[in-house]
């Protein structure tokens, strides 16, 4: 079961109580953790071709977590096709939308529209993880150009 499915049968639960149950009593009651009720209800409110992402197979669930961040949910479905078609880890998917989220809204604006545009984020998680890595040789007492 996926966690967008977990997180539709937590929905229908909730619906069914009178008055609503919080997150804690809910987690308490099917032996969980409230961060789990959290994780799955976030996933349920995923665009519906996320969710087949994960049903199908194609990405795993966890992969998925950082597009929650997202402001729309046309950058949540690119995201997660960039994701998918990269095969990137959760580090990674957190990554890039760390990324992403540093973007002007302008610029975020076009990578939606443009399917070809959404390349360009993985230029730019590419020269975020080279100066992350460079950086850190640099604070080195062996680097060799300074």
């Amino acid at each position: 079961m996926t966690d967008s499915e977990k997180g539709e049968a937590v929905e229908q639960i909730r619906s069914g109580s009178e008055p609503k149950i919080s997150n804690v009593k809910l987690a308490e009651k099917l032996g969980v953790g409230e961060s789990s009720v959290r994780r799955w209800l976030q996933a349920a409110g995923y665009p519906e071709e996320v969710k087949q992402m994960t049903k199908d197979g194609t990405v795993a669930d966890k992969s998925l977590r950082p597009i929650a961040d997202l402001s729309t949910p046309q950058e949540q479905v690119k995201t997660a096709e960039y994701i998918r078609d990269n095969e990137l880890n959760y580090r990674q998917a957190k990554e890039t939308v760390e990324v992403i989220k540093a973007l002007p809204v302008s610029i975020r604006e076009k990578l939606t529209e443009e399917p070809s545009a959404f390349c360009a984020i993985g230029i730019l998680y590419g020269i975020s993880v080279a100066f992350f890595l460079f950086s850190k040789a640099w604070s080195r007492d062996d680097f060799p150009f300074q």
